[in-house]
């Protein structure tokens, strides 16, 4: 099973590195969620925020793999790109989910 979205969100980043302390940002964001076992799916959504004290577009991508343990609990498995002021920026992580 295959499920497409497509959204505009509104972003607000606050801390110390930023020249005013806080910025804002909006932009259309495309992604897919498939469903390939009954256990496991899959993620990927890009991104692409235009933020006002940069004036320009950024780009993101998240993908995310997912195996159901059971109906409460999840192994995640994510990994983020993100290109902003010309430089490449990357982040994996692992993680235990728990539905309630």
């Amino acid at each position: 099973m295959q499920q497409s979205h497509g959204q505009v969100q509104t972003y607000v980043q606050a801390g110390s590195n930023l020249d005013k302390g806080w910025r804002v940002g909006v932009g259309p964001t495309l992604g897919c969620m498939n469903q390939w076992l009954e256990k496991f799916n899959t993620v990927v959504q890009v991104e692409l925020p235009y933020w006002e004290d940069q004036n320009q577009w950024n780009l993101r991508l998240n993908t995310q793999w997912q195996y159901a343990i059971n109906s409460n609990n999840a192994i995640r498995f994510n990994w983020d790109y993100e290109k902003q002021n010309h430089l490449d920026w990357m982040k994996s992580s692992l993680g235990y989910v728990w539905f309630f």
